[in-house]
């Protein structure tokens, strides 16, 4: 955890972030774990692997992080989730790659399940947003939303 959304997690959250975390590793890509929130403003959280150390993120990775995630939060009654645009940093796959994997699942999770109820990602910049709206109108004109 010492770089990316990780890194800044374990600095605002404290060690026991990753102590906890790595007492679950290893974590093969698409998978997600749990732990306590630390010092964080937040009770828990959940961690999603989306790549193999020195290999790229997928899509595929991030479809499948997403929904264990989502499936973690409600296993343990989690209201509300957030996420980063996961793959996107180390990762490397594009925000429109993120996109095109992450949306069509968190809309699915939305209509067939009450937990948890409220999902935002977070994104760093209006760029960043705008390359997720663009994605999210390319789905709705699809019929994927």
């Amino acid at each position: 955890m010492g770089s990316g959304v990780a890194g800044a997690l374990k600095e605002r959250g404290g060690d026991a972030i990753e102590r906890e975390a790595m007492a679950q590793a290893p974590i093969r890509p698409g998978g997600s774990v749990m732990t306590q929130g630390g010092e964080l403003y937040s009770d828990y959280v959940i961690h999603v692997a989306t790549m193999e150390v020195g290999e790229p993120a997928t899509q595929r990775s991030v479809r499948m992080g997403t929904m264990g995630a989502l499936a973690l939060a409600k296993d343990n009654g989690v209201d509300t989730i957030a996420f980063p645009a996961l793959g996107t940093g180390v990762g490397g796959i594009s925000l429109e790659e993120c996109a095109h994997a992450m949306l069509p699942v968190i809309s699915r999770w939305l209509r067939e399940n009450e937990l948890p109820g409220m999902v935002d990602v977070l994104l760093f910049s209006d760029d960043d947003l705008n390359a997720f709206l663009k994605v999210w109108e390319e789905l709705k004109l699809e019929g994927e939303l």
